[in-house]
């Protein structure tokens, strides 16, 4: 892996480092790629309190591997699960208003980060890679402060990384392939049609109750026609969907 404008795998293997993951396919694949690096460190899941009624078993098969290659596992959880937010709002959050991942999200992991990490002088990491989104055609490897991680250094080691690669590496994990976003919320604002065809009944009744709750329908939903429409595999299009808005600074769908 080459780094461009970050310090030298010696000197990053001093820092601590604190990977964001939602245990999906990329950020499987970066724990694997950082221990066969040589690399140590935290890695950090924030539980939202709307994940899929099946993610809980995907996060702990990941954090049980993280475990397994050394890593120390972190599992925080939203000071204000995502209804008691969308109750006290009395609205959903929608692609406009995408206030969920700071708030679910971010604040729980930037808290904890000042309670770890006083000085701010550990590295975030998030698996952020060019070939899966066009987004991060563009993407730094390394962006010394970033404001989102309270000025903290940021690192994207896999950004460079191919799908192939990638693959390589979660067989090496053990794990086979998703071919879809991390499901730490479900749905989601930015749910395509495909996903909203995925989505479990236990999860589909969960909104349903929340909607009769809150009073409110979930205005994201594609309608009965376009949600039967056809739907092409995971693209860059795909997870392009993904990082628009907030959801873009905390790694959502990886």
């Amino acid at each position: 892996m080459k780094f461009t404008n970050s310090p030298n795998s010696a000197d990053l293997k001093k820092k601590s480092l604190f990977i964001r993951t939602n245990y999906g396919d990329d950020a499987i694949a970066l724990l694997q790629w950082l221990f066969e690096a040589g690399f140590t460190g935290t890695a950090v899941y924030v539980d939202t309190g709307f994940a899929a009624a099946s993610w809980q078993e995907r996060v702990v098969l990941g954090e049980a591997h993280a475990r397994r290659l050394g890593f120390e596992v972190v599992h925080l959880h939203s000071k204000i699960p995502f209804s008691e937010a969308v109750l006290g709002r009395g609205s959903f959050p929608s692609v406009k208003f995408q206030w969920c991942t700071g708030l679910l999200k971010g604040l729980p992991f930037v808290d904890w980060l000042e309670s770890v990490d006083k000085k701010g002088e550990g590295v975030i990491l998030i698996a952020k890679r060019k070939a899966s989104a066009l987004a991060h055609a563009t993407l730094n490897e390394w962006i010394p402060q970033c404001e989102f991680h309270g000025d903290r250094a940021l690192w994207h080691p896999m950004i460079d990384v191919g799908d192939d690669e990638r693959n390589s590496l979660l067989q090496r994990a053990g794990f086979t392939p998703l071919h879809h976003r991390s499901l730490e919320c479900e749905p989601c604002v930015n749910s395509t049609c495909q996903d909203w065809q995925r989505i479990q009944t236990v999860d589909a009744e969960r909104l349903h109750a929340l909607e009769v709750e809150v009073n409110v329908s979930w205005s994201e939903a594609p309608t009965a026609t376009t949600a039967t429409t056809s739907s092409a595999p995971k693209t860059k299009t795909y997870l392009d969907l993904f990082y628009r808005g907030c959801g873009n600074h905390f790694g959502c769908g990886i």
